[in-house]
């Protein structure tokens, strides 16, 4: 037992670089403190809202319900993107296959290092509904807070569990491919668009249907998530049995994923780290390209090797897409659906923009591609290549997987929405902007930020700072512009040309930063 704790020990430290915190700069302790603040301190206004309204109509259980369920969701769609890399085609699998450890211990270890971070996940969710509904109830039992930190133990199990599994079935698929990192990206792209269009097409009638069946409000959400009801009725009704039920459901769910992933551990590896090689060689006259088109295409070669990076760049623009072509068959009605009002249906120029730019952030291949280098970043800054050329290579792999989302999305929301021609090139022109922005304050951010130690891309690409930066930043100033313009009384045209003019002279700034700031910055790496 020993040795499995000192693996679990070290892979735990190695995954969340733990031996790093004494090297801790204040702008990522500071960065960590406010992202910690603000996310908790929105759910408890979340909960505190919820709970006081559900209370007062003599449901206040029920915001317990919602939040599990809510938890339920951010942790299988989190625990689905982290499969990759962190079970599957992890660098470290080839060191472990050599060391006197068990398959089924390194199962274990890299499962509860998956589950360590949806606890934090779960404190977000659960902890500030347990408080909110304390202080709401008209009684408490005496067994609530005990019950509610057993059962807290558990509440990820099921939901990481559940989707690791179905993650393991798409990789296990993947993996019977020749080119699997495409078909990768493929399925779980296909899969994660699903999820999120079901509610919208489907999620009227199938919410329909579970209210026609429902005797009660509890039904319902015992429909949308079975367990909850074992969960409810421990908090609620101190009832012991049900406490027990639901901890044994998870911990039956818990060995039944453990067994799944330790049956296909070494398979799916083997196929996802293995190369193909053609020997079909011919002598050919060589090709000369250009300094900037080499880099760009070593870039490329790179980022589509990479599923995981992929998965959560262009996912953005994907979505931004979809979005365009379900407003050619929708019209208003799908600023509608998004602001989930019709106040704003008149505002279409604005709407186009909002959604784009939402989108857009999330497309931002350049917040880590200097820390996806890792230990080959020598390589790069030996290279007799200016530096600005390297950067420009950066921007441009950015540039063409959102420029195109922009445009073609401008194009069919200005069809779609009956723009006027101006409106659309202007929506295009900002949206292009935008992509600008994104690409050129992403590389600065990683240039600050960056990390070149690392066992596995999901480190970079989901818990480093310059992600979590350009990610939870971006979203913000899109967020914060949006509720500044309902708070003022200006014209959206007026609104529109300061955000450009802003969002322009950004962008100036961002070039000179890199060229001068950024230019220094690399080589000091």
């Amino acid at each position: 037992m020993s040795r499995f704790f000192n693996f679990l020990k070290y892979d735990f430290i190695n995954t969340y670089r733990l031996n790093r915190l004494n090297s801790l700069n204040l702008y990522k302790l500071a960065l960590g403190l406010f992202l910690s603040v603000y996310i908790i301190g929105f759910s408890f206004i979340f909960n505190n809202f919820l709970g006081k309204d559900l209370a007062k109509a003599g449901f206040g259980e029920y915001a317990l319900a919602m939040s599990l369920s809510m938890s339920f969701g951010v942790i299988g769609i989190a625990s689905i993107l982290k499969l990759s890399g962190a079970i599957f085609g992890g660098r470290d699998y080839n060191i472990l296959g050599t060391m006197p450890i068990n398959k089924i211990e390194i199962v274990i270890v890299k499962i509860i290092n998956i589950l360590i971070p949806t606890y934090i996940l779960t404190l977000i969710f659960i902890i500030p509904s347990y408080i909110v509904y304390m202080q709401n109830a008209p009684s408490v039992n005496g067994t609530f807070l005990i019950y509610g930190i057993l059962m807290s133990l558990f509440v990820p199990i099921i939901p990481t569990a559940i989707a690791t599994l179905i993650g393991t079935v798409l990789m296990y698929v993947a993996s019977k491919f020749k080119y699997r990192n495409i078909v990768t990206i493929i399925i779980f792209l296909i899969f994660i668009i699903g999820v999120m269009i079901f509610p919208t097409v489907f999620g009227e009638d199938f919410l329909n249907g579970i209210l026609k069946n429902s005797k009660s409000i509890s039904d319902i959400f015992y429909s949308i998530y079975p367990p909850s009801k074992f969960y409810i009725n421990a908090l609620v009704n101190g009832s012991f049995v049900d406490m027990l039920i639901f901890i044994g459901i998870s911990l039956a769910i818990f060995i039944a994923f453990v067994w799944v992933v330790n049956t296909v551990y070494l398979s799916i590896n083997s196929k996802l780290l293995e190369t193909n090689r053609k020997n079909n060689f011919k002598m050919k006259s060589l090709k000369e390209n250009s300094v900037e088109k080499t880099l760009i295409q070593n870039e490329i070669k790179r980022y589509l090797g990479i599923p995981m990076v992929i998965l959560n760049t262009c996912l953005g623009a994907v979505l931004f897409v979809i979005y365009s072509c379900a407003t050619i068959f929708m019209g208003e009605k799908s600023i509608e659906i998004i602001f989930e009002s019709n106040i704003y249906s008149d505002l279409k120029l604005g709407g186009i923009i909002f959604v784009g730019a939402f989108c857009l952030i999330l497309t931002c291949t350049t917040s880590n591609t200097i820390s996806l280098e890792g230990n080959k970043f020598w390589q790069l800054r030996s290279l007799p290549i200016d530096t600005e050329t390297i950067f420009k290579s950066k921007i441009m792999v950015n540039l063409l997987i959102s420029v195109p989302s922009a445009i073609i999305g401008g194009i069919l929301s200005s069809i779609g929405l009956r723009l006027t021609f101006i409106e659309g090139v202007c929506a295009i022109g900002l949206l292009i902007i935008i992509c600008l922005f994104v690409s050129m304050g992403g590389l600065l951010v990683n240039l600050k930020f960056y990390t070149l130690t690392w066992t596995s891309e999901v480190v970079v690409v989901k818990r480093s700072a310059s992600t979590m930066i350009m990610t939870f930043g971006g979203l913000a100033l899109v967020f914060g512009t949006g509720f500044l313009f309902t708070q003022i009384n200006i014209s959206l045209n007026i609104y529109l040309m300061i955000i450009t003019m802003f969002l322009v002279i950004t962008d100036i700034v961002f070039f000179y930063l890199l060229k001068k700031w950024g230019v220094e910055r690399f080589n000091q790496i």
